[in-house]
């Protein structure tokens, strides 16, 4: 099916986080067999290396955020929704955190829908932490498995291909996955061209 283009979007930010609905329908022999709902946004940004800065939809923003660990004291990393979700709202709400990274694993798909509704920029981190000997065969599988889930999501910006480690995932995984987002590696080594 056709469908019409989006000449003027209401663009997404921390400020505006402005989702759209799309529902998408399976039909055979003119019966829907299967739907899906899901959302998306418009927004683009860029890193200017010479500043140091990001800019989104045309304009330089300063990220005020932290690294969000997902595990809790006495629970591990077993922790229900609606702790990950109370947590994220008193970083958005009385911290006033526009950003997070979410270390050091990709997170339940809530973390990243609350970010896309309530204006969270997101770096998300593959599960490649430290020196860990992942076979590259399973780096990879967990990098596409990754950009693939969640690469609909406007607050995502960041593909982080590992941390503090000389094994990351290679860039050019990420790269051939997505080239609409920054890849990162955060205090690493060997991580690639990209």
């Amino acid at each position: 099916q056709d469908f019409a283009p989006v000449l003027t979007p209401h663009l997404w930010s921390p400020a505006t986080p402005y989702l759209y609905r799309m529902v998408t329908d399976v039909r055979e022999r003119g019966t829907v067999v299967d739907e899906y709902e899901s959302t998306f946004g418009f927004r683009f940004f860029y890193w200017n290396k010479a500043e140091k800065r990001l800019y989104l939809n045309g304009s330089p923003i300063q990220l005020i955020g932290t690294n969000r660990h997902q595990d809790f004291p006495w629970l591990g990393d077993a922790v229900p929704v609606w702790m990950q979700i109370r947590d994220l709202k008193d970083m958005r709400y009385n911290m006033g955190f526009n950003f997070q990274r979410t270390a050091h694993y990709t997170q339940d798909p809530a973390v990243y829908d609350f970010c896309d509704r309530n204006g969270i920029i997101v770096a998300e981190e593959s599960p490649n932490i430290k020196d860990i000997e992942f076979g590259r065969d399973v780096q990879l599988q967990m990098m596409r498995e990754m950009i693939r889930r969640d690469r609909n999501h406007p607050s995502i910006f960041l593909w982080s291909i590992g941390n503090e480690t000389d094994h990351p995932a290679d860039s050019a995984w990420a790269w051939a996955e997505d080239k609409s987002r920054i890849i990162n590696l955060r205090r690493g080594t060997n991580g690639g061209s990209y």
